[in-house]
């Protein structure tokens, strides 16, 4: 097991960096350049040489790991000049020589109708294992891969950088064609096209076997502050303030669980699936890929459960005016699974609010609960004609009017 963990900013400017080997193609251009803006202020510049087969810089560190069968890898990196049909991701179990090497490799293909890819090359024949649409990148736009190739599975997710990583895995697969451990590092490949793609790595972190990938982050080492917590029966809106500058967001724990949940960057963040009048104990704390800073904590209480109103709201125009004047018409109510049985609610005497919202409670008038679904009809009786003059029908949902 072994991990690495480089932004390159202890490494000489415009030179190869140490640590890092060609394969395939020695004439593959890997040099460390100046970056404003990248993470350590130096990116890892790979220039493809113009050579029929992908091009792999791979990480001593773990050529000799007998773990390095099991990779996990996350990559910061970027195309800055033709992304054309260029192959770009990271790369692990390889083995072979030119034209005969075997390997998996992820790989953001812009060229092949941009593509997220899982490719499998065996004795230089390269074939793709699993592909799936995404998004378009685009030139010049810093994106993130985390890869994993675990036992059979290999999998791969891309996002643009400053947009939070997708939960889902982008593309995802199993074979079991190459088990054993190899190179691990990062490929650059393309078709014919000039000029070949120039591509900057800020950040690049390893892990084989059981470890985990380092970020080179701290953890938060300031609490966040707890400014209200407000509480319904079932639910506590939690606001705070004073998140730590490194930290990704906040997660919380109730009374002493030892189960946190992430809330984010929500703020406020709600609390749910609570008891009536009963106090809990809150503790909050911040977090980053590198682990979780000191909590806080904070008491609160919830309110007396309060049953619900069972009614209808159903707001009246006429044209674009609120309807106010309800003279003479009648609401009438039916439950929608026996419209053939008599109305549940007949009511005259309607009033609307300045908007024209009509409310009818119907609480006491029905075993239905909030949710199920009635027949509405409004209508002015015509004692003149025997038709009634109809003014409102529709399907509505019971709402809580309390």
């Amino acid at each position: 097991m072994a991990q690495l963990y480089e932004d390159f900013s202890g490494h000489t400017l415009n030179a190869a960096p140490s640590g890092w080997t060609k394969r395939i193609n020695t004439n593959l251009l890997a040099e460390v350049r100046e970056s404003v803006g990248a993470t350590g202020g130096k990116v890892l510049l790979i220039e493809e040489a113009n050579y029929p087969e992908v091009q792999i810089l791979t990480a001593d560190l773990f050529d000799a790991d007998a773990d390095a069968a099991d990779v996990k890898t996350l990559v910061k990196f970027r195309c800055t000049n033709n992304l054309g049909a260029a192959i770009l991701g990271p790369v692990s179990r390889v083995s072979g020589s030119s034209h005969s090497t075997s390997s998996y490799y992820a790989a953001q293909c812009n060229g092949f109708g941009n593509e997220d890819r899982i490719y499998k090359r065996i004795s230089g024949s390269p074939s793709t294992l699993i592909a799936n649409a995404t998004t378009e990148l685009e030139l010049g736009q810093w994106v993130w891969v985390r890869y994993e190739n675990i036992g059979t599975n290999v999998r791969a997710k891309f996002w643009a950088d400053g947009v939070s990583e997708p939960a889902a895995w982008t593309v995802e697969g199993t074979d079991a064609d190459i088990s054993v451990a190899g190179w691990v590092g990062f490929a650059t490949g393309s078709t014919a096209i000039t000029p070949k793609p120039i591509t900057e790595i800020d950040i690049i972190s390893i892990a084989t076997g059981t470890d985990e990938l380092l970020t080179g982050a701290t953890a938060p080492d300031t609490s966040p502050t707890i400014d209200s917590i407000t509480t319904t029966s079932t639910e506590a809106t939690v606001t705070y303030s004073g998140l730590d500058a490194e930290a990704n967001g906040v997660e919380y724990e109730i009374d002493s669980s030892g189960t946190w949940t992430t809330a984010g960057t929500e703020n406020p963040f709600v609390v749910s699936g609570l008891t009536a009048s009963t106090t809990y104990t809150i503790a909050v704390r911040a977090y980053n890929a590198a682990g979780s800073g000191p909590e806080v904590t904070d008491s609160f209480t919830t309110s007396t459960a309060v049953d619900p109103v069972k009614g209808i709201d159903v707001v009246l125009n006429s044209g674009a005016n609120p309807l106010a004047d309800l003279t003479g018409i009648t609401a009438v109510w039916w439950d929608a699974s026996a419209p053939n049985n008599s109305p549940i609610v007949s009511v005259t005497d309607l009033t609307t609010d300045a908007t024209g919202l009509l409310t009818l409670n119907i609480d006491a008038s029905t075993a239905l609960i909030v949710g199920d679904i009635g027949f509405l009809l409004l209508y002015q009786e015509n004692t003149t004609t025997p038709q009634d003059s109809l003014v409102f029908a529709s399907q509505m949902t019971i709402e809580d009017i309390s």
